[in-house]
């Protein structure tokens, strides 16, 4: 399986799967931000995480290392509580204000939301 599965079922043509069991794209950095992203968010959601997703120019094949953003979207089970969201907030900042050369921009949708993108 291809760890960015173009036109997932839950999302739109425009966004891609992320899955850690290949290397998907061409840039090998970006591969190692999104196994850490997927590891951290599948840990701190444990059974309520369904599917990471990447959408804009890393899906769309228009990334450029040197001035493109990784865009991606956490699909849950359910909707999430505040103190989980938080936590979301709180890691993705750490990321944010850490030395990646790529500033990231993330979502989280609950299973029946994302399927009406469907």
């Amino acid at each position: 399986m291809n760890r960015y599965r173009l036109g997932a079922a839950t999302m739109s043509r425009a966004s891609t799967l992320v899955d850690m069991h290949a290397q998907p794209t061409p840039y090998a950095d970006v591969n190692e931000v999104l196994d850490q992203f997927l590891a951290d968010i599948s840990a701190l959601l444990g059974a309520r995480f369904v599917g990471m997703y990447v959408y804009g120019s890393l899906a769309l094949g228009d990334f450029d290392p040197r001035g493109s953003d990784i865009d991606f979207v956490v699909v849950t089970d359910s909707d999430l509580s505040v103190d989980l969201v938080e936590a979301l907030h709180a890691m993705h900042d750490r990321f944010n204000a850490g030395d990646s050369p790529w500033t990231t921009e993330g979502a989280v949708v609950s299973k029946p939301v994302a399927a009406r993108w469907a």
